[in-house]
């Protein structure tokens, strides 16, 4: 139930990031943080990219951490 409720404020925190239009690139356990009240916020904005609308170009710039990326990103990557 804890676990639920957390992801949801992940979930929650990442749709209205992309009602902003943008988008964070690098979300991973070390970019979000709880407070005291158990709420979750997310950090490290350096990666993000901004987009409008749904009909935007796909970003396709690869950026974040190596370790963290699908392996579909390692081949286009050649790591």
């Amino acid at each position: 139930m804890i676990a639920r409720t957390l992801f949801k404020q992940i979930v929650n925190a990442v749709k209205c990031l992309h009602e902003n239009g943008i988008c964070h690139r690098n979300i991973k356990l070390e970019n979000v943080m709880m407070n005291g009240d158990y709420e979750i916020k997310l950090v490290d904005f350096t990666l993000s990219g901004i987009f409008e609308g749904k009909n935007a170009q796909q970003i396709v710039e690869i950026c974040g951490t190596p370790l963290y990326m699908a392996p579909e990103l390692h081949k286009v990557m050649g790591l």
